[in-house]
C-alpha cells in the first residue's frame, strides 16, 4: 500500500472504533431510563462527550508514530484526504467520517479558518438531508372515530420493560394535544403518523420522533415519555418545528440512541425540519 492508503485506513478504522465505543455507551440508555438510574445516565452522558476527543487523541498518536517527519506534509495530507474519501463513499454517515478527519487535520496543522488544501470543506460534505435512504420507521393510519385507540397502539409498539401507568389516558392526552395544536388544519386534522424505530433518550426522558400528517400537510411530531415511579407516562407532545428544532439543536453527544440507526435518524430529522 502507498503511504496515503495506509494513513487513510488508519483514520477510517479510528472513526469506526469511535463509532463502536459510542454505540456501547448508548445501548445502555434504555436500561438507565427503565431503572431510573439517573446517576449512571449522567456518567454515560459525560463519557459520550469525552469519547470524541479521546479517540481523536489516540488516532493522532498512531499517526504521529508512523508519519514522523511527514506529519505536516500538505501534499501527503491532500493525498490522504482523497484516499479517505474513496473509502467512505456512499456511506449514510459519511459527513461524520469527514468531520472526524477534519478534526485531525485541524489539530495537526493548528488550522484557523478553513484549509482547503488538506481538509474537506462544506461543499465536499454532503448534507444528510439530501440523501434518499430508506429510514426504519412505523407508519399508522389514525382513525377519525377512535383516534385514542390508534395512539394506544402506537405507544404499545415501543417496548419497554416497564408498563404505562394508564396507556389509554396517555393516548387520549396525545389526541387532545394534536387536536388543539392542529385545529387550523380543519376537522379531524390527523390522518396518519410515522415515527422512527429509534427511541432517543436525553436526561430523564425518552423521545418518540416522527411526523404527523393531515390531508395536505405534515409537521414534526415528538412524544416525550417519563418514567414516573416505575411507570411510563406521556409528559409532552411537540408539533411546532421551532420546538423540535430547539430540542435537537444540542450536540448528538447529549442524546442517547442506538448508533446503528443514528445516520437514518439524522436524515429523517433534517428532512422533517427543513420542510
Amino acid at each position: 500500500m502507498e503511504p496515503a492508503d495506509i494513513y487513510a485506513t488508519v483514520i477510517r478504522d479510528a472513526f469506526e472504533d469511535y463509532h463502536a465505543r459510542f454505540a456501547d455507551i448508548t445501548r445502555r440508555a434504555k436500561l438507565r431510563f427503565e431503572t431510573r438510574d439517573w446517576a449512571a445516565a449522567r456518567e454515560d452522558a459525560v463519557a459520550r462527550i469525552e469519547l470524541y476527543d479521546q479517540c481523536i487523541a489516540e488516532c493522532m498518536l498512531r499517526l504521529q508514530a508512523t508519519l514522523q517527519g511527514r506529519a505536516h506534509d500538505r501534499a501527503l495530507w491532500s493525498a490522504i484526504r482523497d484516499e479517505y474519501e474513496q473509502r467512505i463513499g456512499g456511506l449514510i454517515d459519511g459527513e461524520l467520517y469527514k468531520t472526524f478527519y477534519n478534526t485531525l487535520t485541524r489539530r495537526f496543522f493548528k488550522t484557523i479558518g478553513v484549509d482547503a488544501s488538506v481538509e474537506f470543506v462544506a461543499l465536499d460534505i454532503e448534507p444528510t438531508d439530501a440523501i434518499t435512504h430508506p429510514v426504519a420507521r412505523h407508519s399508522y393510519a389514525i382513525s377519525d372515530l377512535r383516534p385514542t385507540d390508534s395512539f394506544a397502539r402506537v405507544l404499545g409498539d415501543y417496548r419497554f420493560n416497564i408498563a404505562y401507568a394508564h396507556r389509554t389516558r396517555c393516548a387520549a392526552a396525545i389526541v387532545v394535544r394534536l387536536q388543539d395544536d392542529l385545529a387550523h388544519w380543519g376537522d379531524n386534522p390527523v390522518r396518519s403518523v410515522e415515527l422512527l424505530d429509534t427511541v432517543f433518550y436525553r436526561e430523564r426522558r425518552a423521545y418518540l420522533v416522527g411526523r404527523v400528517f393531515g390531508e395536505h400537510r405534515f409537521t414534526p411530531f415528538v412524544i416525550a415519555l417519563v418514567n414516573q415511579n416505575g411507570q411510563l407516562r406521556v409528559e409532552a407532545v411537540l408539533t411546532a418545528r421551532a420546538d423540535v428544532a430547539h430540542l435537537f439543536s444540542y450536540s448528538r453527544s447529549y442524546f442517547h440512541a442506538d448508533l446503528a440507526t443514528v445516520g437514518d435518524a439524522v436524515v429523517f430529522l433534517r428532512t422533517l425540519l427543513a420542510n
